[in-house]
């Protein structure tokens, strides 16, 4: 069920140390029963798997990606492709973890703090230079 629902390796699990491991049975007791989610599912799908269709260039707000190279939903495709249309976006990519980042959580908090602290102070500036003129395509870094 964890590779299955949680999209995650079970070899990820199974090197992860035990509070961790704890924190993806944990998910995995809070999803079930999993028919009450299957509409956010399908929709999450949706968006993650193929998103060429969104006009990600519209979006102001700096914006955090975080994804897996092995996440089992397949969101590193799209994860690069919001990544490098939306202005202000940073894109983490993890090489293991899976779709739940198993064994990263301390750098995925890290990194979400960082980015908080960091775009707090000039958010303001940037919106309003992006309703001044349209976007303009700022690379995005990828952590690997």
């Amino acid at each position: 069920m964890i590779e299955s629902i949680l999209a995650t390796p079970i070899a990820d699990y199974n090197h992860a140390s035990l509070p961790e491991q704890e924190r993806v049975r944990a998910t995995l007791r809070e999803i079930l029963p999993i028919d009450a989610r299957l509409q956010g599912l399908f929709a999450d799908a949706a968006v993650t798997t193929i998103p060429t269709h969104y006009e990600f260039e519209r979006i102001v707000t700096p914006t955090l990606i975080i994804t897996s190279q092995n996440d089992r939903f397949g969101t590193l495709a799209g994860s690069r492709i919001a990544g490098s249309r939306i202005p202000y976006a940073r894109l983490i990519v993890y090489p293991s973890g899976g779709h739940l980042w198993v064994g990263h959580q301390g750098e995925l908090w890290a990194a979400i703090q960082e980015f908080l602290k960091g775009d707090a102070v000039d958010s303001n500036q940037r919106a309003a230079r992006a309703y001044a003129r349209p976007p303009l395509f700022q690379a995005t870094r990828e952590r690997r």
